[in-house]
């Protein structure tokens, strides 16, 4: 009976431990990242907070799409989310391939954190 315990304690902590989609909205169409699709994920904190962000390096096929879906909507607004959870609104200003960065400033920091979380956690990575 304590296994049995033991395990039920366990499983739903492990599955909030690896890294989940990423999904992108602009002008009525979605795109989903998968984790397969994420090369890596840093953070890039600086003595000035506005300059503060995350950075997704994206694999192909996906930076191809994320390609396509950034030259189509320069100029629009881009909501980002993770796991269900609004990560920032942000305007496209510029073609995005090979991945993103996006400011801290402004967004969700508890998302942030847990997607920092979520990357570390995943095999091979000990740093973000």
């Amino acid at each position: 009976m304590k296994i049995i315990a033991l395990t039920l304690i366990l499983v739903p902590s492990l599955t909030f431990a690896s890294l989940k989609s990423l999904e992108l909205e602009v002008s009525g169409t979605h795109f989903t990242i998968p984790p397969s699709c994420v090369k890596s994920v840093q953070i890039d904190e600086n003595e000035e907070p506005v300059n503060n962000g995350v950075y997704f390096e994206i694999e192909s096929p996906c930076s191809k799409q994320l390609s396509d879906l950034s030259i189509m909507n320069i100029g629009q607004q881009m909501t980002i989310s993770y796991n269900g959870q609004l990560v920032q609104k942000a305007t496209i200003t510029s073609r995005l391939f090979g991945g993103f960065k996006f400011s801290t400033t402004g967004s969700n920091m508890m998302v942030i954190r847990q997607i920092i979380a979520d990357w570390k956690s995943k095999p091979g990575n000990s740093n973000a």
